[in-house]
């Protein structure tokens, strides 16, 4: 009676073999192993099943009732082994998996949307996992192992030794500001400018606004009065009540409305960093791929 089975994959992939051509000798030759071995592995197979899979004579083989069962099983089993295997070595590529991606709220429209489409038509059997946060937080997911790679803006000063990273861009600043305010016909706008002026800044971008307030420090300047921003959708209207001027990237623009124009700000050394950032014990196959596309 059959009461468990450990037998090896290839017994089963030679019994299927042997059950489709029924020739010990032919079979043999086809699996590059010996007559008397697959012998040994076709009386082993039956012997923990405690069943007799062939009818064996000096003129012909034939399969019993339960070998005809044992042959179906056995392709059964082997399809979804093979198929198993495959799935393994496809995530072990990199090919299959998990990516977890944390981005900012304009970076898939200028930097990451073709890039996407891309990867996901490449490899289709990827999960693609995109979480929009502000920079910082992107940093702190991927630091502690929740995202695997993030596109952020950054400061020199931002720079983390636990992490990767790969410019795409440096952006200069601007400043917006509403158009019927007294410096909106200037071409340019330096941090003098600012000086007695209503600023906006950030209040979940500590790093920003620290880098803003410091640079101010430095030039022994400070604006007249200073306003939080809590939520990005909220700059444009806060700068309109408040009569306000904002620092802002050159991508914002897209986002400005009608009332808010934008004017180069004439500091040189004042700029962002727009990159790519990752772990650098990171080895999920599937940023691997993910990398060498960026890279190419």
């Amino acid at each position: 009676m059959f009461r468990g089975c450990h037998m090896k994959i290839e017994y089963m992939r030679e019994f299927v073999e042997l059950g489709e051509n029924l020739n010990f000798t032919f079979t043999a030759d086809e699996l590059y192993i010996s007559q008397p071995a697959l012998t040994r592995h076709i009386s082993s197979i039956e012997k923990e099943l405690g069943e007799k899979l062939l009818f064996r004579t000096t003129h012909y083989v034939k399969l019993t009732p339960a070998g005809e069962i044992a042959l179906e099983k056995f392709k059964s089993v082997l399809k979804e082994y093979d198929g198993f295997i495959k799935q393994l070595e496809l995530l072990n590529e990199g090919y299959s998996g998990d990516l977890q991606i944390g981005i900012s709220y304009y970076a898939v429209n200028k930097y990451m949307s073709s890039t996407l489409a891309d990867f996901k038509n490449t490899y289709p059997d990827v999960s693609l996992s995109l979480q929009s946060l502000q920079p910082y937080e992107i940093l702190i997911e991927i630091l502690n192992k929740r995202q695997d790679i993030g596109l952020v803006t950054h400061y020199e000063t931002d720079i983390n030794k636990d992490l990767n990273y790969i410019n795409l861009s440096q952006e200069q600043f601007y400043i917006a500001l509403p158009k019927n305010h007294k410096l909106a016909n200037k071409e340019y706008l330096s941090i003098q400018d600012l000086e007695r002026e209503n600023l906006l800044l950030s209040s979940t971008d500590d790093s920003f606004t620290e880098y803003i307030l410091s640079y101010f420090k430095s030039q022994k300047l400070m604006p007249f009065q200073i306003y939080y921003c809590e939520h990005v959708d909220l700059i444009f209207p806060m700068i309109l009540k408040h009569n306000a001027l904002a620092i802002m990237p050159e991508h914002m623009q897209n986002q400005a409305s009608c009332d808010v124009m934008f004017i180069p700000f004439k500091e040189d050394n004042l700029f962002l960093n727009v990159s790519y950032v990752y772990r650098k014990d990171n080895i999920n196959p599937t940023l691997k791929l993910y990398l060498n596309m960026i890279n190419n």
